[in-house]
């Protein structure tokens, strides 16, 4: 591998002409498959090595291609631990073509051939627990990666820098477990070891960071995860100050920004967003962005604006199942619409849809707060507190232990405005503090819930 390598940078050294990642990865392949004058094995490792690279990028079918070639150089190797790690890795990029369930069968197969070697155990644990993470299979997930872990700390020579991917993997088995404050403390843990060796701004790291501030966002923190999305595209932007990022990172800074009150950040956001999908023709980017584009046209009252992404985001979707979550949340903007049109029963009924296919999920705490808003508007806030304290119930169980919540304020405010109506006027103004108390903490000092919140208090205060 280090006379591969050792060659790859001589050529480029030796060029006149700057080299891309892509084109050093392209010539890397080609020496590799042409190159017969190393072991079996030699060869395989190296054809690893460039697909690992490939699949880091994101294109998983090339690293399929050069995975199937090494996989085969191995066939007949006395080198177990070599064959076994290699179909791990073949079987996880296969999960990421769309066969998850025999990628499983795989690389449970290999590992039960690894006990005396706790290294390249831990690694095809950590390949397990990731197809388990990927398909919101919290409690496998977390075992395989705790598991994982734990070998991986036992094993005598490993890299410093692929603890943190470990650490991020055990942070979000705790996540889908809802425990929010322990992937917080773990994602903490995974960047502190991704700087003690300088890899903070390497792909695996972007990724951890990424998956951190996205737990921190679902869990109501969305101002703490602005930071953490800020600090991924100006890491990129230094290294490739040319370069367009992913519509992924994006987008979620959009919504982020979205989430804390800052609509115009947020639209300026989306609209790069949906620029960069179509250059790139990422298709679920665009859905993303012209989702956003309507979300914050309704907040900004821009009821024409709204439905006009609305009806693009039809069209995008047109080969997504229509009771999938990207319709779902098509459907919540829609609500809302109808709710700024007077349409109480209307929206009503379509924040219920949501909540028919969803549970215990971002789309359901917003249904479930969108149909409170219906009944209280609609004249029955009986019905409406009833709502409200199950969207209550729905955001503190999000929240994972994470101390405040923005999700968790806005219901406080919803459960407030129903007291209020039905005449308790003191219960009222308990629940429009804890809303102050949530909201202050995660949002814009002038979103606009907060500002409310801030009133109601005032106002039944003095009733009081």
């Amino acid at each position: 591998m280090t006379e591969f390598l050792g060659t790859l940078i001589t050529e480029a050294a030796e060029s006149d002409k700057p080299i891309t990642v892509s084109t050093m990865l392209e010539r890397g392949e080609e020496l590799a498959r042409a190159n017969r004058s190393g072991s079996p094995e030699d060869r395989a490792a190296v054809l690893e090595m460039i697909a690992s690279r490939y699949g880091a990028l994101g294109d998983y079918t090339k690293a399929e291609s050069l995975l199937e070639s090494a996989v085969s150089l191995v066939t007949n190797s006395r080198d177990v631990a070599l064959h076994a790690e290699l179909n791990c890795v073949h079987a996880f990029v296969l999960a990421n073509l769309g066969d998850p369930e025999a990628a499983l069968h795989t690389i449970s197969e290999a590992i039960s051939r690894l006990d005396g070697d706790p290294q390249n155990a831990a690694y095809c644990l950590l390949y397990r627990s990731m197809i388990a993470l990927d398909n919101h299979d919290g409690v496998n997930g977390y075992r395989d990666a705790e598991q994982a872990l734990s070998r991986f700390q036992a094993a005598p020579h490993t890299s410093a820098a692929d603890e943190g991917l470990f650490l991020g993997a055990v942070a979000m088995g705790h996540h889908l477990n809802g425990r929010n404050a322990e992937a917080d403390r773990y994602f903490a843990e995974a960047m502190r070891k991704y700087r003690e060796v300088g890899r903070d701004r390497s792909q695996n790291a972007m990724t951890v960071r990424n998956n951190w501030a996205t737990v921190v966002e679902g869990a109501g923190a969305p101002k703490r995860a602005l930071g953490l999305y800020d600090d991924i595209l100006q890491t990129l932007k230094a290294q490739n100050p040319q370069g367009q990022p992913s519509p992924a990172y994006v987008g979620n800074r959009g919504r982020a920004l979205e989430a804390i009150g800052r609509y115009e950040e947020a639209r300026a956001a989306y609209e790069q967003e949906l620029q960069v999908a179509d250059e790139k023709q990422n298709h679920t980017g665009r859905a993303h962005a012209l989702y956003g584009l309507a979300s914050i046209a309704q907040l900004q009252h821009d009821p024409i604006a709204s439905r006009q992404y609305l009806e693009q985001l039809a069209a995008a979707l047109a080969r997504v199942p229509s009771d999938g979550p990207p319709w779902l949340a098509r459907t919540i903007v829609q609500a809302r619409l109808d709710l700024d049109d007077g349409q109480f029963d209307v929206a009503r009924t379509e924040f219920a849809r949501v909540l028919d296919k969803e549970v215990n999920s971002a789309l359901a705490v917003n249904a479930e707060l969108g149909k409170a808003e219906a009944e209280l508007l609609g004249g029955d806030a009986m019905v409406a507190e009833a709502d409200a304290r199950r969207a209550l119930e729905m955001c503190t169980s999000m929240q994972g232990g994470i101390p405040y919540s923005a999700q968790t304020g806005q219901a406080w405010l919803l459960l407030g405005r129903a007291l209020r109506t039905l005449g308790d006027e003191r219960r009222a103004h308990d629940a429009f503090d804890q809303a102050i108390v949530d909201l202050s903490k995660t949002v814009d000092d002038t979103h606009p819930q907060l500002a409310r919140a801030r009133v109601l208090a005032t106002e039944t205060q003095q009733s009081g």
